[in-house]
């Protein structure tokens, strides 16, 4: 009983790891914001130097410079929101490994293939307003059309970027499923053969 309990978690923790590693690969990944910043940015002068800036000052190398009291306490929520995801990485890698089931992996890669799909079908208004009053419940997250960030960060920059992760994930959960099914159905094979 207790390994189907083990499996259960490992196959929720497979698509955990992989949309959170593509979440921090890109949101750590300046290239991705400079072209996503040329598309939708209505100042994409300001939008380069301050996002080189955001990256920094997620990383703890540099605080911030140029924003609004408002606009930079939001900032410090979302840093401490990457780093919670991060932690939760983190964690969420150790699981996978105390848990060393190679079937649960498989599962929880095709699981991961299917999550993107049913987000896609999601409009991107809905998803972007529950996950800002799940992450920042203080409200802190709506600012006037003017603001920086908006000019920096429109509504379809932040659609762009989420497809971005998704992409990733789901090249990421395909890549995981199909080499450890072929190492499942290879150990599979073995057995038989003995």
């Amino acid at each position: 009983m207790e390994q189907k309990y083990a499996r259960i978690l490992g196959i929720i923790l497979v698509p955990v790891v992989i949309y959170l590693l593509s979440f921090g690969i890109v949101v750590f990944y300046y290239p991705t914001y400079e072209k996503l910043i040329n598309k939708y940015s209505s100042d994409k002068t300001t939008a380069s130097l301050q996002t080189k800036n955001i990256i920094s000052y997620f990383q703890g190398k540099e605080e911030l410079r140029g924003f609004t009291f408002y606009e930079a306490k939001h900032l410090k929520d979302v840093r401490f929101v990457i780093w919670l995801l991060i932690i939760i990485l983190i964690f969420s890698i150790i699981g996978l490994f105390l848990i060393k089931d190679a079937k649960a992996v498989v599962y929880g890669g095709i699981l991961s293939l299917f999550l993107p799909l049913i987000l896609y079908l999601l409009p991107f208004s809905l998803v972007f307003d529950l996950f800002h009053r799940i992450a920042f419940p203080q409200g802190n997250w709506i600012f006037d059309s003017s603001s920086i960030l908006i000019q920096m960060y429109p509504l379809e920059f932040f659609c762009a970027f989420f497809k971005n992760i998704l992409i990733r994930g789901f090249i990421l959960g395909l890549v995981i499923t199909i080499l450890f099914s072929i190492d499942y159905l290879k150990n599979k094979i073995y057995v038989l053969l003995q």
